[in-house]
């Protein structure tokens, strides 16, 4: 059986219905969070990739750092699982781990 393909908005509307909240408002402007790519899913699980600035008070930004997430469909939860230099290698690692090819 294959495993159920998640868009961002299937996975915001799962998060907010189990009370969490990863992608609210306040957050995601607090950190200026961007969704990037699609999320991938597959026999390791469901994973994507999310990105944040932070921007001092002065208003120097930072560069963009990009981590990769796992999305829990059972409860909604979203756990960090690593951080990439760039945008091509969390998206590559989120693909392979949904694949199964890469383990924690």
């Amino acid at each position: 059986m294959a495993a159920q393909a998640w868009t961002w908005t299937a996975m915001k509307a799962a998060n907010k219905a189990a009370g969490r909240f990863y992608w609210s408002r306040g957050s995601v402007k607090c950190f200026r969070s961007r969704n990037e790519g699609r999320p991938y899913s597959g026999p390791g699980g469901v994973f994507a990739v999310v990105s944040r600035q932070f921007v001092g008070s002065d208003g120097t930004a930072e560069p963009r750092q990009f981590s990769v997430i796992q999305f829990a469909a059972e409860t909604g939860e979203v756990r960090g699982i690593g951080q990439c230099e760039t945008r091509a290698e969390a998206l590559a690692y989120a693909r392979a781990r949904a694949a199964g090819e890469v383990r924690a």
